[in-house]
């Protein structure tokens, strides 16, 4: 089986603020969410999105493990890693929307949030 993902800056002078990351069994795909003001954060969206899309593709890969149990330890994990340079408290600090499908056995599970 052939997997791949493609994606592309809304503004071709901005970084890219999407993640993804496809496999035979696990599918993680972010849409990080664009400033439109301040973020209080000096890595912004595409750091974020990386950062926590590369957690949650780790995590997500042990198939023993819940998928919302994934997203909440990457959260917390990426916060962690910008927590003394940045104001994670401010409104407009870094998000995205974020969907993950994982193949388990015969199953598929999926998980959404934003």
């Amino acid at each position: 089986m052939r997997v791949s993902t493609a994606s592309e800056a809304g503004n071709p002078k901005s970084p890219n603020e999407d993640w993804a990351k496809a496999s035979e069994k696990l599918i993680v795909v972010l849409d990080g969410a664009t400033a439109r003001t301040g973020t209080g954060c000096v890595h912004g969206i595409a750091w974020y999105a990386a950062k926590l899309g590369s957690a949650l593709a780790g995590l997500a890969a042990d198939r023993d493990s819940e998928l919302v149990n994934a997203l909440m330890y990457g959260i917390r994990f990426t916060a962690d890693q910008h927590r003394d340079t940045c104001d994670l408290s401010h409104p407009g600090t870094p998000s995205a929307a974020t969907a993950l499908l994982r193949l388990k056995d015969t199953a598929l599970e999926n998980f959404g949030a934003r």
